[in-house]
């Protein structure tokens, strides 16, 4: 799956640094559209959080949606 397939899901993702983040999907970034010419999401804890963590497609050692 790419990348933006997840937008909008619950997901649980490991980093590379084995740090576990779940939540939901509210962001995607095309890599043309990032200064770091990378893909990147935006994860947050839940729907209502107003804040989260951009993870890299480079950081990303799995991911997975969850219900």
């Amino acid at each position: 799956m790419e990348l933006s397939d997840y937008a909008g899901k619950k997901v649980k993702i490991i980093d590379i640094d084995n740090i576990p983040h779940q939540g939901f999907i509210f962001g995607y970034t095309k890599a043309e559209d990032n200064d770091e010419n990378e893909a990147s999401i935006d994860i947050f804890p839940t729907k209502t959080a107003i804040s989260g963590v951009e993870l890299f497609e480079s950081e990303i050692k799995s991911i997975e949606i969850i219900k």
